[in-house]
């Protein structure tokens, strides 16, 4: 299973994000999308499960959750905005004890950590990146209850190692 990871769109969505997403089982949007109509079009993709960042006004806060938690191939999900614990973000740990992934946004820098046995990914800002990084996303690689992290640069769509 192939599981698009993508955050801090903050109102626009990047045409190579169809392209990256292409393929993909489904979505996981970790805050910040700002226009309702963005989650539609990443809905003709895959389905997505979409949480709230901290510049979502009401009307995306009426269609989303602050928190997901979710089950695929096996491998437990959980996905947050992450505003309320920054700058630590390995306070999520505690807040998803049972989550294998967590996956965040807001701080528009892309993360991959393996602790232990889970996985800390922010899949970085798909716009306004920060820290000289690329503006990005990620693709989780869901296979016999293991999971792969690849994050790919918006700007050319290759593979980097945050």
């Amino acid at each position: 299973m192939r599981v698009g990871l993508i955050s801090d769109i903050h109102g626009k969505l990047r045409p190579r994000v169809f392209e990256l997403f292409a393929g993909v089982d489904r979505i996981l949007f970790a805050g910040d999308v700002e226009r309702l109509e963005l989650l539609d079009e990443l809905e003709v993709i895959a389905p997505v499960d979409a949480v709230w960042g901290n510049v979502d006004g009401h009307e995306i806060r009426r269609w989303t959750a602050e928190s997901v938690e979710l089950e695929l191939e096996g491998v437990y999900f959980a996905v947050n905005h992450g505003d309320l614990v920054a700058p630590r973000f390995d306070s999520l740990l505690k807040l998803f004890p049972t989550a294998d992934v967590i996956v965040h946004g807001h701080s528009h820098v892309p993360r991959c950590d393996r602790l232990g046995s889970r996985w800390i990914v922010n899949p970085g800002a798909a716009t306004k990146p920060r820290s000289g990084h690329p503006a990005s996303v990620a693709i989780a690689l869901v296979e016999n209850g293991e999971v792969e992290i690849t994050h790919l640069s918006l700007a050319d769509g290759a593979p980097f190692t945050p």
